[in-house]
């Protein structure tokens, strides 16, 4: 959440995430899903979806790519 409420959420995403998310205490396989991005593997750690897709579009991918992004394969 805090992520999305920055306005310079994407230059954070494309530049700086791993300094961002240092600011946290999160797990090795959180942090592996978040740096990735494995967009499966955050939703099979329990981030909620809405979550899961602001981070996706924090990344300036398509918003009609997402369900094949995290269709099971």
């Amino acid at each position: 959440m805090d992520l999305s409420r920055n306005p310079n959420a994407r230059v954070v995403v494309a530049n700086s995430k791993a300094e961002f998310f240092s600011g946290y205490s999160l797990s090795e396989k959180e942090l592996q899903a978040l740096m990735q991005p494995d967009w499966r593997g955050l939703l099979a750690l329990g981030v909620l979806p809405n979550l899961v897709y602001r981070y996706y579009m924090m990344h300036g991918l398509a918003p009609e790519s997402f369900p094949s992004a995290v269709a099971a394969k």
